[in-house]
């Protein structure tokens, strides 16, 4: 559709993406309808706001196993190709590859193969992992997004699946062209280790559900939003809420997420142990909606995280008006700005976080100033329109260095 330095007036993108195919269940035929898989607002929203711009042809690529055969569908402007895909077994998955055949190449030869049908001017590769290796491989102009480096959170969380994620950024890293991150601060270590590749920063759009409701008053909650693992600072998010409810008795806790198995049952626990299980409700996997609509309610959230990158539900709780209360790891120093929109604290203890937030639930000021400074730096910065010029500006000068 393209030819080297044409003005842009049409653009034929693919999105080679997980994507929550469930959401298309009137339009396909699911094995188990009732199942729940990540829902990726983020892409979902950059996939909306995206497909509403004028002159760009819209294609996801993605796969499932909640399906007995391939699909490609038209929804709202949007092409939608599903690919079967079978599961892929934990020894498989994590046996050494080195620089040989991937456990899933079958999955992978799947996605190349179908993007190079669609013929797009670009293709981008989302994730770390099988989506942005056949965006790579597939040999047409490319660019990866990914949320976070899989070697951070490996050197904090060793198991074998955040080991094996590290071990294939590296090789989508080796081969990428041009990277995308949500932040300066991962552009940066990217650009130092792997030198000579094209880096954008582009953070992800927020649902605008957290804009809706008005800004809310002080009241006494405490919000987790984040993947329930030890090395997000659960445990002594719980630890600090027992030390709280001592000085605010009617304090409630809202742990919002989901974990692997093999650990849930470790903040479960100490909550039981703690005499806690009235006092904090977890609600599993929630909605935009739903989230928003318990953020309205006022409060504060508090995310103590070990290692992170640039967490969405930071920058959702800022949407909605709710003061911020994290570590200062990743490139949180530059979303929450410190004594203006939340506090930034130290380090994941429990002792700084019952300091911080119980400044907070003790001053109505200051929990309404920071919740006006957090959304002003939300509309500022992460409404889905505004995010998606961005991705076009991006893809525009990709396509133009050709």
């Amino acid at each position: 559709m393209l030819s080297g330095m044409e003005q842009i007036e049409s653009m034929r993108i693919v999105f080679c993406t997980p994507f929550h195919v469930e959401s298309l269940r009137k339009e396909i035929s699911l094995v188990n309808p009732s199942r729940i898989d990540h829902p990726y607002p983020w892409i979902t929203l950059l996939i909306q706001s995206l497909s509403s711009q004028s002159g760009v042809e819209l294609h996801i690529v993605t796969l499932s196993s909640n399906i007995r055969r391939d699909y490609t569908l038209k929804n709202d402007g949007i092409t939608y190709h599903i690919l079967r895909s079978h599961g892929i077994r934990a020894k498989e998955f994590f046996k050494p590859f080195s620089n040989g055949p991937l456990p899933y190449h079958k999955q992978l030869d799947k996605l190349e193969k179908r993007i190079k049908s669609i013929r797009p001017d670009i293709v981008h590769g989302h994730g770390t992992g099988i989506y942005s290796l056949a965006a790579v491989q597939s040999g047409i102009t490319h660019v990866v997004s990914l949320q976070g480096l899989m070697g951070d959170i490996a050197k904090v969380a060793p198991t074998k699946h955040y080991k094996k994620a590290r071990d294939i950024e590296h090789r989508i890293l080796n081969q990428a062209k041009v990277i995308n991150t949500k932040t300066k601060l991962t552009a940066n270590a990217i650009g130092f280790k792997y030198p000579g590749r094209k880096l954008f920063s582009i953070e992800d759009p927020i649902n605008e559900s957290f804009w809706q409701n008005a800004l809310p008053t002080l009241s006494n909650n405490l919000f987790y939003v984040a993947r329930i693992e030890k090395y997000k600072g659960v445990e002594e998010w719980i630890q600090a809420f027992s030390i709280l409810l001592k000085n605010f008795r009617k304090l409630k806790g809202y742990v919002i997420g989901w974990g692997p198995r093999s650990y849930l049952g470790r903040p479960l626990a100490q909550v039981l142990h703690l005499g806690l299980t009235e006092n904090i409700q977890f609600t599993g996997q929630l909605s935009a909606v739903e989230i928003s609509d318990l953020f309205s309610q006022g409060g504060v959230f508090c995310l103590p995280s070990h290692v992170d990158h640039c967490p969405n539900a930071v920058m959702e709780a800022m949407a909605s008006g709710l003061p911020v209360v994290s570590t200062g790891v990743g490139d949180l120093m530059n979303i929450v700005e410190n004594e203006s929109s939340g506090i930034i604290i130290e380090k994941s203890d429990p002792d700084l976080i019952v300091k911080a937030v119980g400044r907070i639930l003790s001053a109505d000021a200051v929990h309404d100033s920071f919740g006006r400074k957090g959304r002003e730096i939300a509309t500022k910065r992460w409404l889905p329109s505004f995010i998606a010029n961005k991705h076009l500006k991006m893809y525009e000068e990709i396509l133009q260095a050709i």
